[in-house]
């Protein structure tokens, strides 16, 4: 993983054997995958993987970027016997604050009421791992203002404590780096010129950039485990190509194939909590 990332910077031209294709990607989603999940889940009864049998259980919890790790844990789940629960619903991060909704032009009530009922089921359900992911990139808490890392760390703080009754082990997965186009599309238009569908790291737009180190920070200060994904997809730069595969599926998701490579990596980052 780590020399395909490194060498990724250095690809010009499109694979050909790129897996997805740039036509197939925006189906290389878990929503097309597993389309009981395209509206998101919001019942640890409704999205269940892996050993459904088994009293081991792993939830992933947060919004479709909890939804998108789901590829790369499924590996995981099988070897080990685990019971996997997503919980998410779309752009409701599992952090504790309050979304702008920019198609209403008020206020994402409904996230919160969706966050809480979540919160409960999964400390009814004491599970053993809970994995937290959430887009931070773009969040906004009004129509004209994003949140701050400040306040991006209270409210993951927050909900890592109202989840200790579950009294499971937690992991916040990091954000990815936004990128500045949409892979699809730019790959489409460049298919020779791989490196301008690329976006530096950290993203030089700073409303683009992510709150990982708000992330660290609340993992850090709540002795929760952090894993930086970062690593996973960019050097100085993040290329929509690494390898033969097509690693995102637009600008703030990485494909299924892509996920599923990672799947020894990501089994590696939270280790320490499956034992």
């Amino acid at each position: 993983m780590v020399a395909l990332v490194a060498g990724s910077r250095l690809i010009k031209s499109l694979p050909s054997n790129l897996s997805p294709s740039v036509a197939a990607a925006s189906n290389d989603t878990p929503e097309v995958q597993y389309p009981f999940t395209k509206d998101g889940c919001t019942s640890i009864a409704q999205c269940v993987f892996g050993d459904r049998a088994s009293r081991k259980v792993i939830v992933l919890f947060g919004d479709s970027h909890a939804a998108m790790w789901l590829p790369a844990l499924l590996p995981i789940a099988v070897r080990d016997n685990y019971r996997v629960v997503l919980l998410f619903t779309l752009g409701c991060p599992a952090v504790d604050v309050t979304i702008w909704n920019k198609g209403t032009g008020t206020d994402y009530t409904a996230c919160n009421t969706a966050r809480s009922s979540d919160i409960s089921q999964i400390n009814e359900l004491k599970p053993k791992v809970i994995l937290l992911a959430s887009r931070s990139a773009q969040a906004k808490r009004s129509a004209k203002s994003f949140f701050t890392n400040a306040q991006w760390d209270t409210g993951l703080k927050k909900t890592i404590t109202l989840l200790k009754p579950s009294k499971a082990k937690l992991a916040v997965l990091g954000d990815i780096t936004l990128l500045n186009v949409v892979p699809p599309m730019c790959l489409a238009a460049s298919p020779t010129g791989v490196q301008r569908c690329s976006t530096a790291n950290p993203n030089p737009i700073k409303h683009n950039q992510g709150h990982q180190a708000a992330e660290r920070a609340a993992a850090g200060a709540t002795k929760t485990l952090y894993v930086n994904t970062i690593p996973w997809l960019c050097t100085k730069t993040c290329s929509s190509v690494i390898g033969s595969m097509l690693a995102y599926s637009d600008q703030w998701h990485i494909t299924v194939t892509y996920a599923t490579y990672l799947s020894t990596v990501f089994a590696d980052s939270i280790k320490k909590l499956l034992t």
